[in-house]
């Protein structure tokens, strides 16, 4: 039983992440693959200049609390603006994986566990989670490394931070989609 959860779970991870429109997209014809780079440039170009606005504001925001003597007050500051996006991102990741999907009507008939439906798209929403805080964690840290020295102390509780820090912004965003569907449930028929 568990291969086929393997199984499922690398198909879903292929197709929800876009991986595979991806791998698409470069074996298509000449002009696709034209549109694909040009469309990845400005994607990458976009992203460069998001990062360096980014991290020149988390370097302000690194200023600040290093003239006040208070470094664990820059923390606190990027892990709360990273929960806040973590947490608005996950509300519609949440709607859409969990219960907008055609997910439990497809694989329900399969001889597919509900629990390991239910398990496999609560990972590929973890895994979503995870990359909209590296986003915005990342940088922050980088920055805080520069300025400081490098402990490996402050390197295994970044690293365990990381790992662990949309488990709460995603079982807050879980919960309150669940209640509001519950609730607007009853007024459908």
């Amino acid at each position: 039983m568990a291969t086929k959860f393997i199984t499922l779970l690398k198909f879903q991870l292929k197709y929800k992440l876009g991986i595979s429109r991806i791998k698409d997209v470069f074996n298509s014809s000449k002009k696709s693959n034209l549109s694909a780079v040009a469309g990845t440039v400005i994607l990458i170009f976009v992203a460069v200049l998001f990062l360096i606005s980014y991290g020149f504001v988390m370097n302000l925001l690194y200023e600040f609390f290093a003239s006040n003597n208070n470094s664990e007050g820059y923390f606190n500051a990027i892990t709360l603006m990273a929960n806040a996006i973590v947490l608005l991102t996950s509300v519609f990741s949440t709607y859409n994986i969990m219960f907008a999907d055609k997910d439990w009507e497809v694989l329900s008939p399969l001889p597919i566990k509900r629990n390991h439906i239910f398990l496999m798209n609560f990972i590929i929403l973890y895994l979503s989670s995870l990359i909209s805080a590296l986003a915005f964690l990342v940088p922050g840290f980088i920055i805080f490394f520069i300025k400081n020295s490098l402990s490996i102390i402050i390197l295994i509780k970044v690293a365990i931070g990381i790992l662990c820090f949309p488990i709460l912004p995603l079982s807050i965003s879980f919960f309150a989609i669940s209640f509001i569907l519950r609730f607007f449930t009853r007024f459908k028929y």
